[in-house]
């Protein structure tokens, strides 16, 4: 996967963690109901998305996908 396709998908997780949302904090039981396991999931995945878009232009595609990773694990919830 390239870092284009990497920020191509995960736009689409935003996009689709949205209109799930509701049905994924609904599910959320482990380790503790919650019920914010949706919310959590979309702020880790806003978080690689604005890192991503940073670097759009980067030819960098090592470098890109582990600057979307360490967003990632900065962003987690």
């Amino acid at each position: 996967m390239d870092a284009s396709a990497l920020r191509d998908w995960a736009h689409a997780v935003v996009s689709d963690l949205i209109l799930h949302i509701d049905e994924i904090n609904r599910l959320n039981v482990f380790p503790v109901a919650d019920s914010d396991t949706g919310v959590n999931m979309l702020f880790t995945m806003r978080a690689a998305v604005v890192e991503a878009d940073l670097h759009a232009n980067s030819q960098a595609d090592a470098e890109d996908v582990a600057r979307v990773a360490a967003a990632l694990a900065a962003g987690a919830r």
